[in-house]
C-alpha cells in the first residue's frame, strides 16, 4: 500500500485490514482504534535555511514548496501533510508530484521541498541529507486501523481488539512490545533500543555514529526492540 492509492488494496481485496493516518472519510470503510498519535515533523534538506532558525511554525510554509500526489489520493486526506493553506490562511505552494515516501525524502534532501512528516519518520528514515524538525504549533497526526465494512471478519475483529486494548500516548504510539517514546506530560522519553529522543541540537557531520543530541541521519541504523503496531503504517494484512 502507498499513499498515492491509499485505500485500493483495501476495496480490491488485497489487503483486509491496513493501517492509515486520519482522518479517514470513506464511506466503505471503518475507521477502527487509533494506534499511534504525536505531532507532525517537518522534515527539511540538512542544509535548509529551516533548519538554521532557532524556532519553526506552520506559518513558515508559505515560504516554502511542499511535494504532493494527484488523484486518486483524496484530497481531504492529503491536506494532513500537504495543507494547502497555514493556519493563519496563508496560502502554500505545491511542488515536485511524488509517488513514494522515497520519492518525497529524495526531493526534499535535493532542496526542492520540504515536507511534513509523521513522527516515526524520524526513527525509520534517518537519511543523510535530512533532518527532522519540530514546529512550535505542529498539529497531532493520528494513525488508526482501518477496513472494509462489508467484508469484516473475525480476525479483523480480534486485530481491531488487541490494538484498542494497547495505550496510545499522545507523542507516543501503541505498542504490544516496547514502551511509549514519551511520558505525558513530562519531558522524559522512554527509548527504543538505541534510538535517541528528538532535539534540534545543530548536526556535527564530522561525527559517525550514533549521535545522542538529534535525530540527523548516521551510518548505522537504529536497531528497534519488538514490533510496534504503529511500525506497520501503510502496510495492510490478510489471514
Amino acid at each position: 500500500m502507498n499513499f498515492t492509492d491509499p485505500f485500493g488494496p483495501l476495496r480490491d481485496g488485497t489487503v483486509e485490514i491496513a493501517s492509515a493516518w486520519l482522518p479517514v472519510r470513506e464511506p466503505d470503510l471503518t475507521v477502527g482504534p487509533v494506534i499511534d498519535a504525536e505531532p507532525l515533523l517537518l522534515m527539511v534538506a540538512i542544509d535548509h535555511p529551516l533548519a538554521l532558525k532557532g524556532e519553526v511554525g506552520m506559518e513558515d510554509l508559505a515560504d516554502w514548496v511542499l511535494p504532493y500526489c494527484g488523484p486518486p489520493t483524496p484530497d481531504y486526506w492529503l491536506q494532513t501533510l500537504v495543507p494547502t493553506h497555514t493556519p493563519g490562511g496563508r496560502p502554500i505552494r505545491r511542488g515536485p508530484e511524488v509517488t513514494t515516501f522515497q520519492e518525497v525524502a529524495a526531493a526534499v534532501a535535493a532542496g526542492d521541498a520540504v515536507s511534513l512528516v509523521h513522527g516515526d519518520a524520524a526513527r525509520y528514515y534517518r537519511w543523510p541529507g535530512l533532518r527532522y524538525l519540530h514546529p512550535h504549533d505542529a498539529p497531532t497526526g493520528e494513525w488508526a486501523l482501518i477496513w472494509p465494512a462489508a467484508q469484516e471478519t473475525d480476525t479483523v475483529r480480534a486485530l481491531a481488539r488487541a490494538a484498542k486494548g494497547c495505550p496510545v500516548i499522545p507523542g507516543g504510539r501503541t505498542t504490544t512490545a516496547t514502551a511509549p517514546r514519551r511520558v505525558v506530560g513530562t519531558p522524559e522519553y522512554i527509548q527504543y533500543a538505541d534510538v535517541p529522543p528528538p532535539c534540534d541540537v545543530p548536526p556535527q557531520p564530522e561525527r559517525r555514529g550514533r549521535c545522542p543530541h538529534h535525530l540527523t541521519p548516521r551510518a548505522d541504523p537504529p536497531r528497534i526492540t519488538g514490533q510496534p503496531l504503529a511500525s506497520l503504517h501503510g502496510r495492510g494484512f490478510r489471514q
